[in-house]
């Protein structure tokens, strides 16, 4: 199986990580062969060299080898190499494990893992993206918002009946809601309908002056 590119490689670093631009992605790449390529002994180093990309395989063959460590251990070699901190180190090898870990032959890949099982995890393919499902009341299976809208409405006006809609003291529940105030029908204003006009008065005061203090 001929290994890929190296512009495969890259263009898949871009696609699972968020760097910058190709420069940051390729000082990832390099900070992270290089520290593989230190832990394997020259045998292994040779054979993972094989799989890889020209200029990948480069950095592998050209690594010096170290004291083989714990992950924790692995990925504080990265940070340092690389010139980041260690949470972004983390991210980084990670994404640049994985995309190694598609672009390696079956062969090459147990052989590494054979090598590296404390590091074994980090060359699993990424999962896919996949956008959330959005939630949705049960039994309604209606729009709930303007984006998602339909010309039309659950109570359209032409249709409804305004006594239904209308609440309990509207005059809209009433066959005649102005009768009270129209001049054909009209009781009288307000004070005679209650008794309290000149022409229902009687003589007198409740307080007449002549007898205030």
């Amino acid at each position: 199986m001929e290994p890929s590119s190296d512009s495969d490689v890259l263009r898949r670093l871009r696609e699972l990580g968020p760097f910058s631009d190709d420069a940051e992605a390729l000082r990832a790449l390099r900070a992270t062969l290089e520290t593989l390529g230190g832990l394997l002994t020259r045998a292994e180093r040779e054979f993972f060299a094989d799989a890889l990309p020209p200029h990948s395989a480069q950095i592998v063959r050209g690594a010096q080898a170290t004291a083989q460590g714990n992950l924790h251990d692995f990925l504080r070699r990265v940070a340092a190499r690389e010139g980041v901190r260690l949470s972004l180190a983390v991210e980084h090898a990670e994404i640049v494990c994985s995309a190694l870990g598609e672009t390696l032959t079956r062969s090459a890949l147990a052989r590494f893992r054979h090598a590296l099982p404390e590091l074994a995890p980090l060359f699993e393919p990424a999962p896919e993206f996949e956008p959330p499902s959005l939630p949705s009341e049960p039994g309604l299976g209606l729009p709930t918002d303007l984006a998602e809208g339909r010309p039309g409405g659950t109570h359209p006006l032409a249709t409804a009946d305004p006594r239904v809609l209308a609440h309990r003291h509207s005059v809209a529940r009433s066959d005649d809601p102005h009768a009270e105030t129209k001049l054909s029908n009209a009781c009288g204003l307000s004070q005679e309908r209650e008794a309290r006009s000149l022409a229902t008065g009687r003589p007198g005061s409740v307080r007449p002056i002549s007898k205030s203090h």
